[in-house]
């Protein structure tokens, strides 16, 4: 990392930090959200809000468009817009941030029915006698959440010289990620989200125009314990950071159920995606974020 790249990405971490800062508790955050799944036929829905529109995708499937927070540098708003989408199996939501939100954000499903304790921030433990040269070699296998969190893993950087930077945020919060119903973790677009990052870093170096914002999808196919966005950020006047900042994040839902998310930043930032409507026999539940 060399030192012009460190001080542009200091206001983007001082924005998080800032931003955490501000969350009671941040020490530990339950994701608390029950997803109810069964099977259904699928119709068309077209709906027009005041802050969102409705697009129409192949086979005249509908995206229904959701803002993640908004404002701008004086002013912040920290809630989801509209708080409550609906649509039917097979289309899409996708939540993007407004262009000039500097407030950070992420979008995070948990469809363990609260049996998750993660959080933004999480301490990791190295198991009794690890503590050895081979333990530095995989340290990402060998770092584990410690109790009582029982999911997340820490944001390591390589660094030029072969060592690693090992900073205690959650990846999980911080990148698009799938956690499935075994605990595994499969982060998305990995890869290419890097490549993108690599190329606003040349662009922002040589002064040429910036790509495309960042951008992933997923689709829900009930195997899922956790969908997360990653972080959501609107501003992009600063130079790129060293992990992926999403300017949208779309979820294609495949089967019906009432579908709560909330944002880990933000204590009573939350919202519902509605899908196939309110079945007989189901309930709306919002999350909840408690420190134990």
């Amino acid at each position: 990392m060399n030192i012009s790249f460190h001080a542009g990405s200091v206001i983007i971490a001082a924005m998080i930090i800032l931003s955490m800062a501000s969350i009671s508790g941040l020490a530990a955050l339950l994701f608390t959200q029950t997803a109810i799944a069964s099977s259904a036929g699928q119709d068309e829905t077209t709906t027009t809000t005041d802050t969102t529109t409705t697009q129409t995708g192949p086979n005249n499937a509908t995206r229904q468009r959701v803002a993640v927070g908004g404002g701008n540098i004086t002013l912040s708003i920290n809630q989801f817009s509209p708080q409550t989408v609906e649509i039917q199996p097979g289309e899409s939501v996708t939540f993007f941030a407004p262009e000039d939100s500097f407030e950070v954000h992420n979008v995070m499903f948990d469809l363990t029915n609260g049996t998750t304790i993660s959080g933004t921030g999480v301490p990791f433990t190295l198991p009794p006698g690890e503590i050895s040269i081979e333990a530095y070699t995989d340290v990402a296998e060998t770092l584990l959440p410690a109790p009582p969190y029982n999911l997340g893993e820490p944001i390591i950087q390589n660094m030029a010289n072969g060592t690693q930077v090992i900073m205690g945020f959650n990846k999980i919060a911080f990148y698009p990620a799938i956690v499935d119903q075994n605990g595994d973790v499969r982060y998305l677009e990995e890869e290419e989200l890097n490549l993108q990052m690599l190329q606003m870093e040349q662009a922002y170096e040589q002064g040429t125009p910036m790509p495309s914002p960042l951008s992933a999808s997923y689709t829900m196919d009930g195997t899922e314990s956790v969908v997360s966005s990653g972080i959501l950020l609107g501003v992009n006047e600063f130079r790129p950071p060293q992990f992926p900042f999403l300017h949208n994040f779309t979820v294609t839902f495949s089967q019906p159920g009432t579908y709560g998310y909330f944002c880990t930043f933000h204590p009573g930032m939350y919202g519902q995606v509605v899908v196939g409507g309110n079945m007989e026999g189901q309930t709306s539940e919002t999350p909840t974020v408690t420190s134990p």
